[in-house]
């Protein structure tokens, strides 16, 4: 059975009444994920002329519609994940949280149907197109051909301040805990204005729930932010290993990796605001420092992740042609 096939068969009828699903890409513990477009736009889509811009259009509007599996547990999860969704998009669009809107997993529309006894058959999210997560994208700068085989420290230290200030208004502002934080979970969407740092952004919030900020799963959340991180920097280390020589590390980095590290859990057991204040200056100093031929690496490894994503995933321009516009 092809994907298609799969998901109009999976999908509920009032889902397929405003979306047009057209692409499984992701099946989960708890259901699956697809792309589609909201048959409004593919509507108002087929009187626009194509010109060279029209798919990067279309695929800025993809939405990406979860469908939970068919027992109860897993609708629940569902309904779980979008309270917690609709919280956060209710803080970030006020003034004062709105640099934030770019840091999570964006809800746009949702079965309310069965509110009244905690589940929800479908929920659907902003699509992040780029499909490339903060594992593939560390894995591409390993096994490139560039001489020096690691995310830059500048890009790592972007990541580092970009999702630490996610997770601290997460935790301190809302009171919130996403209870799987791994580099799985973080995609990166392009950045247009600095391709150079692409925008992290937390996703499946199936697990997330309330807790109070010095809580054992608030100290998890902080745990595994630090590991992740850590994972980032380790590949430096295993170069000098290699080399058989030190690397010329800014100042500070070595005590940064450290606590990253989290040997004692005496990283995690700060707060994350205390976090980024121990680190901010001198991480903001190793991105303010990329070197030009460490950004022209940046992009090119990230645009061939892209275009390999994008064809997987079945939304470069000719499957979005043929798929959902059901032409040649």
């Amino acid at each position: 059975m092809s994907d298609t096939a799969a998901t109009l068969r999976d999908a509920p009828a009032d889902v397929l009444e405003k979306y047009e699903l057209y692409k499984r890409v992701a099946d989960g513990g708890n259901g699956t994920i697809d792309f589609g477009l909201s048959r409004e736009k593919v509507r108002a889509y087929k009187h626009i002329a194509r010109d060279p811009s029209f798919y990067s259009h279309v695929r800025r509007d993809l939405v990406a519609v979860k469908l939970p599996f068919g027992f109860p547990v897993a609708r629940t999860a569902a309904w779980a994940e979008v309270q917690c969704l609709e919280v956060i998009r209710a803080a970030v669009e006020t003034p004062g949280f709105s640099m934030f809107k770019d840091s999570f997993a964006e809800i746009v529309d949702a079965d309310r149907k069965h509110d009244d006894v905690g589940e929800c058959y479908w929920f659907v999210m902003r699509a992040v197109e780029s499909g490339v997560t903060l594992n593939t994208l560390n894995l591409a700068f390993i096994d490139t051909s560039h001489i020096y085989k690691a995310m830059p420290i500048g890009l790592i230290s972007h990541i580092f301040l970009k999702l630490g200030a996610a997770l601290e208004f997460l935790q301190e502002e809302l009171g919130l805990r996403h209870g799987d934080v791994k580099d799985f979970n973080v995609m990166i969407r392009e950045n247009a204005a600095n391709p150079e740092f692409p925008d992290p952004v937390l996703v499946d919030f199936g697990t997330a729930f309330k807790a109070d900020v010095d809580t054992g799963p608030s100290k998890y959340d902080r745990r595994n932010f630090c590991r992740m991180i850590y994972v980032l920097t380790e590949r430096h280390t295993d170069n000098e290993k290699v080399c058989g020589c030190p690397g010329k590390h800014p100042e500070g980095w070595k005590e940064f990796v450290q606590a990253m590290k989290d040997d004692r859990k005496k990283t995690s057991e700060k707060s994350m605001r205390e976090i980024l204040k121990t680190f901010k200056g001198r991480t903001l100093g190793y991105k303010n420092s990329m070197q030009a031929h460490e950004i022209i690496h940046v992009r090119h490894v990230l645009q061939t992740e892209v275009d390999v994503a994008m064809d997987e995933e079945g939304i470069e321009d000719s499957e979005i042609k043929l798929s959902i516009f059901q032409e040649k």
